[in-house]
């Protein structure tokens, strides 16, 4: 169904009025919207034009980069907050032969995340239907159709709250026998902390290769942490913290300059890369 104020807001914005006709079009000819992310690579699944147009936001061109280039090494890929799966095609289609793990407990958005693996035939993803957290066991999270990109755990006075299992990524690795994690990303809307709480163990022992987290000062005020808990986490376990700069390359940060961001990216590295 057409919605009429799409057609209005792209009216007074060329970008936005080439996107909404990609999306009709696409719609129009296919039966659903679809858009290329990479070569190879297609996302679809959309609630509206809405999630459609902001779909690839969270990936900017030089964190492209350095995820299709960047020497991660051996292990398996662990997507922690997967969404539609932007992130796990690239790096299942990059690695082929080894394993990602996509974690994505929204139900609706688990859904459209399957059928956007099958759309790629990515036979090397897996996908877990379970938040992951310092625990084991059950969460309230905010589920539902509406802003999927933002679901997260529940606070009093949401709505659509459901329940869902939750893992910690130390109890995760240990069952199903993995070794080593090439790359640990991480975008749970502020409870980054949490996540890696809960792989104390790997981050410890240096399991982890790289850690590609979310860093965003006011969701952590709301999940209750202070700006740069998630950071602070990873540096105590004796990684170096790093923005990724045009081309794809690295500028090494400190703790504290977490809380002057906005919303970004960072990458944590073993202090021997």
């Amino acid at each position: 169904m057409i919605d009429f104020r799409n057609i209005i807001r792209a009216v007074s914005n060329p970008e936005l009025a080439w996107n909404y006709a990609r999306y009709l079009t696409s719609l129009a000819i296919k039966g659903e919207a679809v858009r290329a992310v990479s070569t190879n690579t297609e996302l679809g699944g959309f609630t509206g034009f809405s999630e459609y147009y902001t779909s690839t936001d969270a990936v900017a061109p030089r964190e492209m980069r350095f995820l299709k280039r960047y020497p991660f090494g051996s292990g398996s890929v662990i997507d922690v907050g997967a969404n539609l799966g932007l992130v796990s095609l690239l790096l299942a289609e990059r690695y082929s032969d080894r394993d990602v793990h996509a974690f994505e407990p929204n139900p609706s958005t688990a859904q459209s995340l399957r059928e956007n693996l099958r759309r790629n035939e990515a036979r090397n993803v897996k996908v877990c239907q379970t938040a992951v957290g310092n625990e084991t066991g059950t969460i309230r999270f905010r589920g539902g159709d509406d802003n999927r990109a933002t679901a997260r755990r529940a606070t009093d006075g949401d709505s659509s709250v459901i329940s869902v299992p939750c893992t910690t990524l130390d109890d995760y690795v240990e069952k199903t026998g993995i070794d080593e994690i090439a790359l640990l990303k991480v975008d749970v809307e502020g409870y980054e902390a949490d996540v890696l709480r809960g792989s104390e163990e790997l981050l410890q022992e240096q399991k982890v290769n790289a850690v590609y987290f979310e860093v965003c000062p006011a969701l952590e005020r709301e999940a209750g942490f202070e700006p740069g808990t998630a950071a602070s986490i990873l540096v105590r376990a004796g990684y170096r913290l790093h923005r990724i700069v045009n081309g794809g390359t690295f500028k090494e940060v400190e703790v504290d300059r977490a809380d002057e961001v906005d919303l970004d990216n960072w990458v944590a590295l073993q202090s021997r890369d």
